[in-house]
């Protein structure tokens, strides 16, 4: 939109104020132009009343007080949670795992990692391997812990940590019942 200069009697008969420039002018500015933002009905006195609300209705409310919940239900997690088949310190189920971890570690972790279809670099090459690799075998078997504790487990005690992965794996892989849920056991 352009703006043309008009003379003063143009300006007042077209309804436009008279300007010092001598260029068009409204003689109101539009609605919200300049002013802040437009009044609205009940702007600034509190939520709008409707009409009708609660009067004339007669009905029964329900208040919900607690609400119902799952205990241990994680959609990740298929299965209920249960312990892990062996103990951390049960060596005496399976001693020359036991000795063979105690002396090469490394080779050990690569015994176990196959055990669970993964290759032989993440337990020579991948600094924290031990603590991955046991959270993994918590998640894919729901076996109960934290990271916090998978986390101190293979930092103070990393040789006893993978023994218990591999027996286990060894348990999983034998259909030991005591390697399945709770519910699945027969």
């Amino acid at each position: 939109m352009s703006v043309q200069p008009m003379s003063g009697q143009q300006m007042q008969k077209g309804g436009y104020a008279q300007n010092t420039s001598g260029y068009a002018k409204p003689a109101q500015p539009q609605q919200g132009y300049g002013q802040g933002p437009p009044q609205q009905q009940g702007y600034g006195q509190g939520p709008p009343q409707h009409q009708g609300y609660g009067q004339g209705q007669q009905g029964n409310t329900t208040v919900i007080i607690n609400q119902p919940t799952t205990l241990h239900h994680n959609p990740m997690q298929p299965h209920p949670l249960r312990t892990w088949s062996t103990g951390l310190c049960g060596c005496m189920e399976d001693c020359g795992g036991c000795l063979f971890a105690l002396f090469c570690p490394f080779y050990y972790g690569c015994v176990v990692a196959g055990k669970q279809g993964h290759s032989c670099w993440g337990p020579c090459c991948v600094p924290g391997w031990p603590m991955a690799f046991r959270s993994h075998i918590r998640g894919v078997h729901s076996i109960e812990g934290t990271i916090c504790t998978d986390c101190l487990v293979t930092t103070f005690c990393g040789q006893c940590a993978l023994c218990q992965m591999s027996r286990e794996l060894d348990n999983v892989l034998k259909g030991d019942s005591k390697a399945r849920p709770a519910n699945e056991r027969r």
